[in-house]
């Protein structure tokens, strides 16, 4: 991936940088996103001028398991093809497959137009067995049904 990516007058694309932190942080927070094992490295964002309006990120489960994880976008801001193009950006830049997902079931189109296939939780790899147990667990999961995903 490039450094920075414009790829129209407004929205930039680029590998989070340490100045890129709190925002993301406080942006994933407002969200109700996934701070766990949070490495800056490994996250792409969506600025609008210096405004940061989304990320996303490829979080390493195990060593040999990884999950596209942490997605997000500025309400204000959805329905642009912002989160496809994060989730293309991460694809590109991590070779390594399959990628695995947990996502309500209301994005399951989104994902699957992206590649992603549902997977029953029971053929999960047990390092994201874990991982689910804990997504499913928590307050929000109650009102949704969470689903697993792959890209490969």
């Amino acid at each position: 991936m490039q450094k920075i990516k414009k790829v129209d007058s407004e929205i930039s694309y680029s590998e989070a940088r340490k100045t890129d932190e709190d925002e993301i942080r406080n942006m994933l927070r407002s969200l109700g996103g996934d701070e766990s094992n949070f490495e800056l490295s490994r996250f792409v964002v969506a600025k609008s001028g210096k405004r940061l309006i989304g990320c996303g990120r490829i979080k390493v489960v195990s060593k040999d398991c990884l999950e596209l994880a942490s997605l997000g976008v500025l309400s204000e801001c959805q329905k642009r093809g912002i989160g496809s193009h994060l989730v293309r950006e991460l694809l590109a830049k991590e070779k390594y497959r399959p990628i695995l997902l947990l996502t309500s079931s209301d994005k399951e189109n989104f994902y699957k137009k992206l590649g992603a296939v549902i997977i029953a939780p029971e053929s999960l790899p047990q390092a994201f067995k874990e991982e689910y147990r804990r997504i499913i667990a928590l307050p929000f999961a109650e009102k949704i049904r969470v689903i697993a995903m792959r890209f490969e």
